[in-house]
């Protein structure tokens, strides 16, 4: 373990040294959507003259079908319903690979369920070719709370059939990554403090890990067989709540499946909503990032990978008391500085064009941010990091 671990700081380190000392940077996407570009679970069933040929149908019809979902999943209707679906040679170009869950084959006819995965970088290249908007990262987790609403008292139990059927599916989402309160222990103590008005929202992202607060109140007894739903972010007094109702004709089963169904669309079309990447306003700055240790360093750029705007960061040059990137955003300066200080960073333009970044509650002094560090990196005590 410890050599491992040993061996990952040396490799970090020589890395960066080997290449900054060619002279070249090294480019790092921000945000974690890998996730985003594989689909699975398709279901093809093509027949034709021969297998063969029912085979490569199939595997084009796999192809356009996880195509067209995850356009769906990183881009609005709004954008991209008037996009031309691509040629077959620029699907090709999209697909990284497709593997195989299971298969049947005739003669003529062939049956399967596939996986596609596509190529990030050029899926977001066709995107923007064709001036549609994407999201470049996913969100956050979320914490969502659902409360049962009776004669205006909202009481939180985790045993109740909402917990039960949305605990199922609360991996639904790819987008927007859901936590659900614990049903015991200290946690279950913090929420239920937390609806009394006792424990602080921070408190509450503190201990869930997460960067949003939702709860939802559910209403049961209504006279007309539905229920009301009443979707709200706490702490956040400029999001409007959201309250939608769902019929129990279906059983409460299915209506709990429902309404989660339309609470995560709508929490994952307000997030695409504010970051898809608007190629228009697509800028870099650069930027010295201070530090004492390379741990400092990586403690942002961990930081950095969280943002949505960020479409990549590129690292310039590297010494033991300051590092120097590139960041290439969009959606302008203003915002980028908000999201910066949502992840607990504080970006601050310096002198002569050169921002300083540097975490929240431990800046570190920076005589002059346009003396630029040279392509070199020292020698850290690996110890420390």
């Amino acid at each position: 373990m410890f050599l491992s671990r040993l061996l990952l700081k040396v490799s970090l380190v020589v890395t960066a040294f080997t290449v900054l000392s060619l002279g070249h940077s090294l480019a790092f996407e921000a945000g974690s959507d890998e996730p985003l570009y594989t689909v699975s679970g398709i279901k093809v069933d093509k027949t034709a003259s021969s297998a063969a040929i029912a085979r490569e149908r199939a595997m084009l019809d796999a192809e356009q079908k996880a195509y067209g979902t995850i356009l769906g999943r990183i881009s609005l209707p709004a954008d991209s319903e008037n996009l031309n679906a691509p040629t077959i040679d620029e699907l090709a170009n999209m697909v990284d690979g497709i593997s195989i869950n299971g298969e049947k084959t005739s003669s003529v006819r062939y049956i399967g369920t596939l996986t596609v995965s596509f190529k990030p970088k050029a899926v977001k290249s066709f995107l923007e070719t064709n001036g549609v908007p994407y999201i470049n990262a996913i969100s956050a987790p979320v914490l969502i709370i659902p409360t049962i609403t009776d004669n205006s008292v909202n009481s939180f139990d985790p045993n109740h059939s909402s917990f039960v059927v949305w605990r199922n599916y609360k991996d639904a989402s790819l987008i927007i990554p859901i936590v659900l309160p614990e049903n015991e222990g200290d946690l279950k103590d913090l929420t239920s403090d937390f609806l009394k008005g006792g424990t602080t929202v921070s408190a509450l992202k503190k201990a869930y890990d997460v960067s949003k607060v939702y709860i939802v109140k559910i209403s049961e007894n209504t006279s007309d067989s539905n229920m009301i739903f009443n979707l709200s972010e706490e702490g956040s007094e400029s999001v409007q709540p959201f309250k939608f109702t769902v019929s129990t004709n279906v059983g409460k089963a299915k209506a709990y499946k429902a309404a989660f169904d339309t609470i995560v669309s709508k929490l994952e079309n307000d997030f695409k909503q504010s970051n898809v990447v608007e190629f228009s306003s697509a800028s870099s700055i650069t930027a010295v990032v201070p530090i004492d240790s390379i741990a400092d360093w990586l403690k942002v750029q961990k930081k950095l990978s969280s943002i949505a705007i960020i479409d990549y960061y590129e690292l310039q040059a590297m010494r033991s008391d300051k590092v120097q990137i590139i960041i290439y955003f969009g959606r302008g300066i203003n915002r980028l500085i908000s999201e910066m200080a949502m992840a607990k960073l504080v970006l601050e333009e310096g002198s002569g064009g050169i921002w300083v970044l540097y975490e929240k509650g431990s800046k570190k002094i920076i005589s002059d941010a346009s003396d630029k560090p040279t392509p070199e990196v020292s020698v850290y005590n690996l110890d420390n990091i």
